[in-house]
């Protein structure tokens, strides 16, 4: 505790004799230490804590621009320290945290899109809201975000363009490239509510399909993973089961993910008896988690996956395939293979931090690697899904 004392102390000599601390020739001070008392991870945590708190205090007191304060003085220094861990640690303030436990509960004040990172690092609608603001305003899947309120989205993560929406009081100014060029609009926001687990007949979607025989035949869509998905999805399977559907199409194009316990129970519905994943912390103490399913629920189910399908998505496709439970159709998944545990502070803000790692079922890595489809088709969703239903009709 010596060197952690001995730190403070010529950290608070900094503050009060900045002359003489630096010296008239502007050279540095030297801090002498003793090397022989070694400091723990606990100490120096707790040295950096008094640091700041002294650099807030001496803005406060001697910061001659803008008007500032206390309060958003700490919050930039957390949005900072998160921002240099990994790009799925993240700080939300109060507002951000709302917006972002509404849009996991399917309550959301907002436009009424699903975002999406391309491959080029910009944010796309995977799909509008029925009636909503944005579906009224014209805009249509595959339309690009440029801006909102004046900031450039390009390379910015999808929490933090979601939460520039969240941010925006009433109504959010939008720059957006549509297939007719780019346009600017006012979209007002509202709340919200919709489902995340969707079933449609194949004669509703593909032209060619309206000419077959479809009966046992459906397309089942996962928009994301929140609080109601594992329930919807389950009442999704009981009712097409009573209906006499025995082959699926799972599409999960563009579903970002969400909420890990969530997918788990989901998985329990449709991934065979057997691990659905492995955790392992950061001290590499590994955990598996099981599945109990004695039989899957359709005699043939086809998965559709694209570069957006992340990390919950990525748990229910990769446990899927490593049980030979289905195929995957489409493209590579984002190959996020960590999870976040949310921890909430007394400003009532929270920040999102990576605590584990999970491995796929087979056991092999999948951060940064991703999911690879049985049959890579890149040509576009509706060739996709073309190809997902001409296998299931097989």
């Amino acid at each position: 505790m010596k060197k952690t004392l001995l730190a403070l102390f010529m950290a608070a000599l900094l503050f009060l004799t900045p002359a003489r601390a630096w010296g008239a020739d502007g050279g540095a001070i030297q801090i002498i230490t003793d090397d022989s008392v070694s400091l723990t991870d606990e100490e120096k945590a707790i040295a950096a804590g008094e640091m700041l708190s002294g650099i807030i205090s001496l803005i406060m007191s001697k910061y001659t621009g803008s008007q500032t304060n206390p309060e958003s003085l700490y919050e930039s220094a957390i949005r900072g320290i998160m921002e240099r861990l990994d790009p799925y640690s993240v700080y939300f303030s109060p507002e951000e945290l709302s917006g972002f436990e509404k849009s996991l509960s399917g309550n959301l004040f907002g436009i009424g899109v699903s975002l999406e990172i391309d491959a080029d690092g910009a944010p796309v609608i995977a799909w509008v809201v029925q009636d909503s603001p944005a579906e009224k305003a014209g805009l249509a899947k595959g339309d690009r975000f440029l801006e909102i309120d004046g900031q450039e989205l390009l390379g910015l993560s999808l929490d933090k363009t979601i939460a520039l929406i969240t941010a925006a009081k009433d109504t959010v100014r939008l720059r957006v490239q549509t297939e007719s060029g780019p346009r600017e609009l006012s979209i007002p926001k509202v709340e919200l509510k919709f489902a995340t687990v969707f079933t449609e007949k194949f004669e509703n979607l593909l032209d060619e399909a309206r000419d077959r025989n479809n009966a046992g035949l459906r397309y089942i869509g996962v928009s994301s993973v929140g609080e109601d998905t594992a329930q919807e999805f389950q009442s999704a399977i009981e009712r097409l089961r009573k209906e006499g559907v025995s082959r699926i199409v799972l599409d999960l194009r563009g579903n970002p993910g969400g909420y890990m316990d969530v997918i788990l129970q989901l998985c329990q519905f449709i991934v065979p008896k057997g691990p659905i994943l492995f955790t392992v912390d950061k001290d590499g103490n590994r955990v598996v988690i099981n599945s109990n399913l004695e039989k899957s629920p359709f005699e043939k189910v086809v998965v559709l996956t694209n570069n957006s399908t992340a990390s919950a998505a990525e748990v229910l496709a990769s446990a899927l395939q490593d049980a030979k439970a289905a195929s995957i159709v489409g493209e590579k998944t984002f190959g996020k293979g960590v999870i976040q545990s949310l921890y909430r502070l007394p400003t009532g803000g929270a920040i999102k931090l990576t605590t584990e790692k999970y491995l796929r079922r087979s056991g092999s890595e999948i951060d940064q690697i991703g999911v690879t489809p049985d049959v890579i088709v890149s040509a576009g969703p509706a060739r996709q899904l073309q190809q997902a239903y001409d296998m299931l009709r097989k």
